[in-house]
């Protein structure tokens, strides 16, 4: 074929190429998309040299907008962008007049693509969807660039415009919310959802007919889109917008949407309403029918922070949360949903950190997904992950002074300023509890309790807020011990007390922390016996759910205790356990930091 080809005068080929199009363009309505591509990319070497007539012009502007389509269907972004630009291309100037439709749809892919691929220019982006705004005849044409105005805004980590561009999309469509929401609005709306959802089950909301109101579909639309940024930005707009989609729903119908408020619901009766288990029970419906949904691809990957990272590892084993991560990354990807996508990656890896996963391979996660937040130019995530890897690489070997000296690392400090600075109070959050764990694993509990003092009198249920009330609960122990300050004893028991709660939810998830506060707790109220039977358990218990870090952590405080109780070789036995397993777990630096103190107290030095 390419000898024959090249026997064809060059000035012919053009010719040659636009015969081939145009004649499978003649029935392109019966066309595979792999002709439909292949008529595409004959008009694309043509094009360019050829005269064409307008209609001409529209006609391939049609077809490459169509090649764009099926490629986007298939997950080949940069070639969706490169017939939409074609197409573009091919436009007029006056095409928002004599071509509106055509002009419409290119324009809105040309930005999805660009958005998606990441390899568009920004800017470019935000002009086609200014044109669409500007050129729209009618509202409900501005509705596709809204979202994904909202979107572009957000993945840069501007939530607060993202949150006001939906917030004013719904004000159009009927949808109003109060500007300010105290936590009286909040605490009333969390236990009126829950009466709305009580007792409520799948077979009860699939009676309900479907949803096919316009406008109210598109109210859910950008109700959901909503609380992607108000988890970042502003969570107490989540319970309010969570109510409206559910009255909503049981008003007018059911749709994808709704599904999504039911979750989002949970999250609210979780983390406001503190019941764990009506919220459970809420989120097990909504996942039962996205699972039974057309859309379930869709829907489960914008599961990824209400559902998947919060409310279901208060019940499920933590573990499993966390292999379900990387199913919904790979499906976010391949639909072009960077978003959940990358939200997936970070809570695979942190949530790997939280159960002692070798530090190794998260850090060879991380490093993936840092090199395609890059290539994708995608910078929501950006400092939550150098927030965690800063926390990663003072764990790992040798970095635990100099983690602030590795090109491109932020410190905590410095990543906090950029929270207060944005009002981001989800990256605020990230970042003290990456450095409290920090801190709390090199055993410097001063630092550890002045972050930890600042959420003492929250009630919320955040990911990660159990780890909080944990590190709290040994280091205010560790200082009664030590100052025999009765205050300190006090915060220590209200830790063991939050903690006995959990224990009826999940004994996988929480019984070795119980049982290592309880220890710590006896060893200080010098209930010695009690103390040596609680450690023994936690170290059992974290060695049976999987803990791996934490059952090192049990070896090494059951040691300290030894030590002070003066059985040297007994506690040597114990700190070289946590040694092991600190080394087993990827930790260097803490092994290393744990073997200065081993030093001490080795029976040939005591010797």
């Amino acid at each position: 074929q390419a000898a024959v080809y090249d026997l064809i005068p060059v000035f012919e080929r053009k010719f040659f190429h636009k015969k081939i199009g145009t004649s499978l363009m003649m029935r392109w309505n019966t066309l595979d998309p792999n002709h439909i591509i292949l008529a595409a990319d004959q008009m694309n070497l043509c094009k360019d040299e050829l005269e064409l007539s307008s209609e001409e012009r529209v006609s391939i502007a049609g077809l490459q907008l169509l090649a764009g389509k099926h490629s986007m269907k298939s997950s080949c972004f940069e070639s969706a962008r490169s017939y939409i630009e074609s197409g573009v291309s091919l436009l007029q100037e006056n095409h928002w007049e004599s071509n509106y439709s055509l002009s419409l749809e290119l324009y809105e892919m040309s930005a999805l693509v660009s958005f998606i691929d990441g390899n568009g220019n920004a800017d470019a982006t935000m002009k086609r969807l200014q044109s669409i705004l500007q050129h729209a005849k009618t509202f409900e044409d501005t509705l596709n660039a809204s979202v994904l105005l909202s979107k572009f805004m957000g993945s840069r980590g501007n939530y607060a415009e993202a949150i006001n561009n939906c917030l004013g999309i719904l004000s159009n469509l009927g949808e109003t919310f109060p500007n300010e929401i105290d936590s009286t609005i909040v605490a009333s709306t969390v236990a009126e959802t829950k009466q709305l959802l009580a007792n409520i089950t799948k077979e009860q909301i699939s009676q309900y007919p479907v949803l096919n109101d316009p406008s109210k579909l598109n109210a859910m639309k950008f109700m959901s889109l909503l609380m992607l940024y108000a988890v970042a930005h502003k969570p107490s707009l989540m319970p309010i917008v969570s109510n409206r989609m559910i009255k909503l729903s049981f008003n007018f119908g059911f749709c994808d949407d709704s599904l999504l408020g039911l979750a989002m619901a949970a999250y609210g009766i979780v983390n406001f309403g503190n019941d764990i288990m009506a919220g459970y029970r809420v989120g097990k419906v909504a996942e039962s029918l996205i699972e039974e949904s057309q859309s379930k691809q869709t829907l489960r990957n914008r599961l990824v922070t209400v559902w998947y990272g919060h409310s279901r590892m208060f019940v499920e084993p933590i573990q499993a949360s966390r292999e379900k991560f990387i199913e919904l990354y790979n499906q976010s990807m391949l639909s072009g949903d960077l978003e959940n996508a990358l939200y997936s990656r970070l809570f695979y890896c942190k949530i790997g950190l939280h159960i002692g996963s070798n530090l190794d391979s998260i850090g060879r996660a991380h490093s993936i997904m840092i090199e395609q937040m890059t290539k994708l130019k995608q910078n929501i995530l950006h400092n939550a992950m150098s927030s965690f890897r800063a926390c990663t690489m003072l764990l790992r070997p040798g970095a635990y002074e100099n983690a602030s000296t590795i090109k491109g690392i932020k410190t905590f400090d410095e990543l906090r300023q950029i929270a207060y600075n944005t009002h981001n109070e989800h990256l605020l959050w990230h970042v003290d509890i990456d450095e409290m764990l920090v801190k709390f694993w090199f055993k410097e509990y001063i630092p550890v309790t002045r972050i930890s003092e600042r959420y003492r009198s929250s009630k919320s249920k955040r990911s990660f807020e159990l780890l909080r009330r944990f590190y709290d609960g040994i280091t205010s122990f560790a200082f009664a011990r030590d100052t025999n300050v009765a205050s300190w004893t006090q915060i220590g028991e209200e830790s063991v007390a939050y903690w006995m709660n959990f224990i009826s939810y999940s004994k996988w998830n929480f019984e070795n922390k119980l049982l290592l506060l309880q220890a710590e707790q006896s060893y200080t109220n010098g209930e010695y016996t009690e103390a040596e039977r609680f450690y023994e358990a936690s170290i059992l218990s974290a060695r049976q759910h999987r803990f791996m870090h934490e059952e090192a952590l049990a070896y090494e405080l059951y040691g300290m205790f030894l030590c002070d109780r003066g059985m040297a070789d007994k506690a040597w036995e114990q700190l070289n356990k946590a040694h092991q397993k600190y080394i087993e777990w990827g930790a260097l630096g803490k092994a290393a930091h744990l073997n200065n103190f081993m030093r001490w107290v080795d029976p040939k030095y005591l010797q």
